[in-house]
């Protein structure tokens, strides 16, 4: 329970909370953690938190003999509280990752992401199926690399629109892998922050069924 507990103490602090011995400490000598079992004497814990700066639990030491910690083993006891709290960050770093490419593989369009120096950061399932790539194979990749020199020179006017800032819009007739003839509506939207445009999102609508019907006409 959170009222007898020790790292409820210490997660509500900033810094590393000590008792070199809880058996003479006026706020834990009758603790039933101290007085029965497990016996805790001696206990040191780091505060975690969540990427967000939530409180989420401790890292702590619990012995049953008194002890003392020295400013080193304080330091290294904060800088593992410190791993910790990246691995938490880390983690909800996949998760958003992850949701983020379930959501736009269940996109219709395509969707990828292009930094300053056009290498490909992000593309949904749509994107690499297009251009017949594995996640390994795109990834990394140029945009150059990826539309060949003739079909990237038709792009760049549009890639060098958005880098400046200002949003792209345009049709292209594009050759499948499978050597079908595919049109498409592109988008290309400047990633700006702070005044600063880091990249593009690409995104593109494939309207080959619309200009195959409208080529019937």
């Amino acid at each position: 329970p959170i009222y007898i507990s020790f790292c409820g103490h210490a997660i509500l602090g900033d810094d590393t909370f000590i008792v070199e011995d809880a058996s003479m400490h006026q706020d834990f000598a009758d603790n039933p953690l101290v007085a029965g079992d497990p016996n805790i004497r001696f206990y040191a814990g780091a505060p975690l938190h969540a990427p967000g700066g939530a409180r989420v639990g401790t890292l702590s030491i619990i012995d049953r003999q008194p002890r003392r910690l020295s400013g080193q083993d304080q330091n290294v006891l904060r800088d593992l509280a410190n791993c910790v709290e990246m691995e938490l960050a880390a983690t909800a770093i996949r998760e958003r990752e992850h949701l983020l490419q379930e959501i736009t593989d269940a996109t219709p369009g395509l969707v990828a992401y292009w930094d300053r120096n056009l290498v490909c950061k992000f593309a949904n399932r749509s994107y690499m199926d297009w251009f017949g790539r594995r996640p390994e194979e795109l990834i990394g990749t140029t945009l150059p690399e990826l539309l060949g020199p003739e079909l990237f020179k038709l792009n760049e006017p549009y890639v060098r629109g958005a880098l400046s800032g200002a949003a792209q819009q345009f049709e292209r007739t594009l050759r499948k892998t499978d050597g079908t003839t595919g049109y498409t509506w592109a988008h290309y939207v400047p990633d700006r922050r702070s005044g600063i445009v880091h990249g593009f999102f690409v995104l593109v609508t494939d309207i080959t069924p619309l200009k195959i019907a409208e080529n019937k006409v």
